[in-house]
């Protein structure tokens, strides 16, 4: 018997589903932006919020200065964050099951299948695999060219995090 019965009868469709789960990551989100550690000065719980939803939601809109009002850590948390909402929660989900060696199921296929706005189920899991590699492969190639500027300018010691965090923003 289930610790949690409650939660496996609920029979939630793929659109709710994937609707909590952005749900989440924006709570989530929301609370790391309000912690004292994410910002140079705090912040209204409104304003963490509204950060969050936009990086969540890839729509570029800000209320508050990233680079100055945020630190380090506040930073890394919407680089985060635009990257699940970016390439999208399935995604991640169905590269975690690959990296573990598990086998994708029905219902997380029809998951992703509703994710990506797909008619079909088959070529889901290589569609999901070839995003990735395309997705991480443009990412590695704008930092090696950012970096080819930025290294004589910065030094290439701390600030690594520049490059990786522009090269989210292309």
């Amino acid at each position: 018997m289930s610790r949690f019965p409650i939660f496996w009868k609920l029979s939630l469709n793929p659109p709710q589903i994937l609707t909590l789960g952005f749900i989440a990551v924006i709570i989530v989100g929301t609370f790391l932006l309000t912690l004292p550690i994410s910002t140079s000065e705090p912040i209204s719980v409104i304003d963490a919020l509204f950060t969050a939803t936009s990086a969540t939601t890839v729509t570029g809109l800000v209320v508050l200065d990233t680079g100055t009002e945020f630190t380090l850590f506040g930073q890394i948390v919407i680089m985060i964050l635009i990257q699940l909402g970016g390439l999208g929660l399935m995604t991640f989900a169905i590269m975690i099951v690959l990296i573990l060696g598990k086998k994708i199921g029905l219902r997380e296929r029809i998951l992703v299948q509703e994710s990506f706005n797909q008619s079909t189920l088959g070529g889901l899991v290589r569609l999901v695999k070839s995003l990735l590699i395309f997705t991480f492969s443009m990412e590695i190639i704008a930092t090696v060219l950012l970096s080819i500027r930025w290294v004589p300018e910065y030094g290439f010691g701390g600030h690594i995090y520049k490059f990786v965090s522009c090269s989210f923003c292309l």
